[in-house]
């Protein structure tokens, strides 16, 4: 799990949940929100969220270019 970083434009380690959950309620919000900061997940909502992780990735590997797979079938992968 992730977080971006706009001052960086890093992925930066999701930090623990601070406690323990008390009710299973709680731990189902606590699991929901921490799989939703996935990027993966992210990117499907807004375009501007694959940017940044594709962005961040060239970035830290050091890449020279990038071939992206066009699939006009998938929506979130626009």
């Amino acid at each position: 799990m992730w977080l971006y970083d706009d001052k960086t434009a890093d992925f930066l380690p999701r930090p623990a949940p601070a406690g323990k959950p008390r009710t299973i309620e709680e731990a189902c919000w606590m699991l929901a929100d921490w799989h939703l900061s996935k990027p993966e997940y992210q990117h499907f909502y807004h375009p501007e969220f694959k940017t940044k992780m594709m962005a961040s990735i060239a970035k830290h590997w050091r890449v020279d270019g990038i071939v992206l797979h066009y699939n006009r079938g998938c929506e979130g992968l626009r």
